[in-house]
């Protein structure tokens, strides 16, 4: 028995399509790695770090760098990763400050 097309019959190269749009669909079924379609190289670059009296950062492309000591008083007061997170957003914004006073030292 022969089945009742729906429509008006496939060119050979919409069916090619189809079958390249199909291993498509099946290889993003599969899971596709962000890294494999995307990649970005990163336009600033920071370190930083913390311990329970200060904590610190620097750029690693202009070499700016900075610390603070906490307070006897502020000492053992919250916890380490609290700290630590605070120094990447003081690394963040203190070159975001270089750059509005167009003070951008990268190399």
């Amino acid at each position: 028995m022969q089945r009742n097309p729906i429509g008006p019959p496939l060119a050979l190269s919409e069916k090619a399509d189809l079958h390249l749009l199909s291993s498509f669909l099946n290889y993003a079924n599969e899971g596709v790695s962000i890294n494999n379609i995307v990649f970005r190289e990163p336009t600033h670059l920071f370190r930083s770090d913390a311990s329970e009296f200060r904590f610190g950062g620097y750029n690693l492309l202009s070499g700016i760098g900075w610390h603070f000591e906490l307070p006897i008083d502020c000492r053992l007061q919250t916890s380490l990763n609290s700290l630590e997170f605070i120094a990447c957003v003081i690394s963040i914004w203190l070159e975001k400050r270089l750059i509005q006073l167009n003070l951008n030292l990268a190399f």
